[in-house]
C-alpha cells in the first residue's frame, strides 16, 4: 500500500452533534442516514440528476432505434422522480475542530465531533451494502462523470437495439451512486465525507422517523458495533462550551461506561478518546 493509500486508511472523519445525538449514538449504537430529499443541500443531488438529463437529451434527439429511444425516456422518467427514491446520507468531515460546523450542530452550549475510523466505518458501510465516499467539490468532474457514465452505458450506434429494461436499471443504479458524491464548491470547507445507503439498501420498509424542523424525516438506521476490525468510534473532540473540564469528564465516563471503549484501539493509540476543541467558547 501506498503513502497516500495508507494514510486515507488510517484518517480519522468526524460527525458533529449536539448533546442528545451523542448520547443517542453511544446508547443505541447506532447512526442515523436521513433520506437525502430532507437535508439542507438535497439540490446538489438533484443538480447531478439534472446535468444526466440534459446530456440524454441529446441522445434522444439521434436517429436511433425505437427500443433505444424507449430506453432513453424511461430514464429520464426515472431521473425526474428523483423526489421518491430511497437513498439516505450521513454525513461526516475531515476537519475535527472547524468553527463553522460547531455553529451548525453542536448547540449554542457546546457540541461534540465524534472521531470514526474511516477504515473501520468503511468496512461497515461495505457489509451493509453501503458506501463511504470522499465528496467533490469540482463541477466539471461531476459533468465529466455524469457523461463517462452515459458513454459506458449507452453506447452511442446507429445500430444498437439495446434490452430497455436491463439499461435502464443499469444506469439508474450508477446514476444513484454517482450523485451523493458531488457537493456545491460554497461548501468545499466542510472536508466532507458522506456515508449513503443504495435504492435497495433502504426502503419505507426498514426507515425509522424522527421530529424534523417543519416535518417528520424518515432515516435508516445503520448499526456500529458488527467491524470484526474493532469498534468504529476512536475519539470525541468537546466542542467550545463554558465548562470545558467538567464537560470533557462527562463524555470519558459515558464512554468509559461502555465496553466497546475500555481498550486502545490498534493502529491509533495516540489518540485521544476524549480531548478538547482549540477554539474558545464566545458564546455564540
Amino acid at each position: 500500500m501506498d503513502e497516500t493509500a495508507k494514510s486515507t486508511e488510517d484518517r480519522i472523519v468526524y460527525h458533529y452533534t449536539n448533546q442528545a445525538g451523542l448520547l443517542g449514538i453511544v446508547n443505541s449504537g447506532e447512526i442515523w442516514a436521513s433520506k437525502i430529499q430532507y437535508l439542507n443541500d438535497s439540490s446538489e443531488f438533484r443538480a447531478t440528476c439534472e446535468v444526466a438529463e440534459k446530456c440524454l437529451e441529446a441522445y434522444y434527439e439521434q436517429n436511433l432505434s425505437i427500443n433505444y429511444r424507449n430506453a432513453l425516456a424511461e430514464i429520464r422518467k426515472r431521473i425526474k422522480s428523483i423526489t421518491n427514491i430511497n437513498v439516505c446520507v450521513c454525513s461526516f468531515s475531515q476537519d475535527g475542530d472547524s468553527l463553522s460546523q460547531w455553529r451548525a450542530y453542536g448547540g449554542a452550549l457546546g457540541g461534540y465531533a465524534i472521531g470514526f475510523s474511516l477504515k473501520r466505518l468503511r468496512t461497515l458501510a461495505f457489509a451493509k451494502g453501503c458506501d463511504l465516499v470522499q465528496c467533490s467539490y469540482d463541477q466539471t468532474a461531476r459533468d465529466l462523470e455524469v457523461q463517462r457514465l452515459i458513454d459506458r452505458t449507452l453506447p452511442l450506434t446507429p445500430t444498437a437495439n439495446p434490452e430497455p429494461i436491463s439499461i435502464v436499471d443499469s444506469f439508474s443504479s450508477d446514476l444513484w451512486t454517482l450523485a451523493p458524491k458531488f457537493k456545491d464548491p460554497a461548501f468545499k470547507h466542510e472536508q466532507e465525507w458522506r456515508l449513503f445507503t443504495s435504492p435497495v439498501g433502504a426502503s419505507e420498509e426498514t426507515f425509522a422517523y424522527r421530529t424534523g424542523h417543519s416535518m417528520i424525516i424518515p432515516y435508516f438506521r445503520f448499526h456500529l458495533g458488527d467491524s470484526l476490525e474493532g469498534h468504529p468510534i476512536v475519539t470525541v473532540i468537546v466542542g467550545p462550551t463554558p465548562h470545558p473540564e467538567l464537560a470533557k469528564q462527562s463524555v470519558q465516563s459515558l464512554l468509559m461506561s461502555k465496553l466497546l471503549f475500555t481498550h486502545k484501539f490498534v493502529g491509533l493509540e495516540n489518540v485521544d478518546l476524549v480531548s478538547l476543541s482549540q477554539i474558545p467558547y464566545r458564546g455564540w
